[in-house]
């Protein structure tokens, strides 16, 4: 997988929700949810995410911990340390990276169902 081009900087901190339709890449830290349905989102050896993220593919070379979910597939890189919950059809664990929790690959489309839900409820409610 490619170094995505649009992202989120080193000294960076984003509390909140965020939504891309490109690759972006997280060198900073990102302290909420992400929905990049159609992307490749980078978490680099300096990055951290904590939260929520949905994407198509997944590259972890930094922090981790929380929900993710990938309709491609999510690699962990060596030196990763990942917590959470991971959906998605196909993973790569390196050898001296670090996972704590569960892989469920049978339940990545009743997820994204519920994601695009709760997503449009949201987007309802304040408009």
């Amino acid at each position: 997988m490619a170094t995505a081009e649009c992202g989120i900087g080193a000294t960076l901190v984003v509390v909140g929700e965020v939504e891309a339709a490109e690759d972006i890449t997280i060198s900073g830290r990102l302290d909420g949810s992400m929905v990049a349905l159609s992307s490749l989102v980078v978490i680099t050896a300096s990055g951290c995410l904590d939260g929520t993220l949905t994407a198509r593919n997944v590259r972890i070379d930094g922090q981790a911990s929380g929900t993710i979910l990938a309709t491609g597939r999510i690699d962990i890189r060596a030196g990763a340390q990942v917590s959470g919950r991971l959906l998605t059809p196909k993973v790569t664990l390196d050898d001296t990276a670090w996972f704590n929790g569960s892989v469920e690959p049978h339940r990545v489309d009743a997820a994204l169902r519920v994601q695009q839900h709760r997503a449009s409820a949201e987007k309802a409610a304040r408009t």
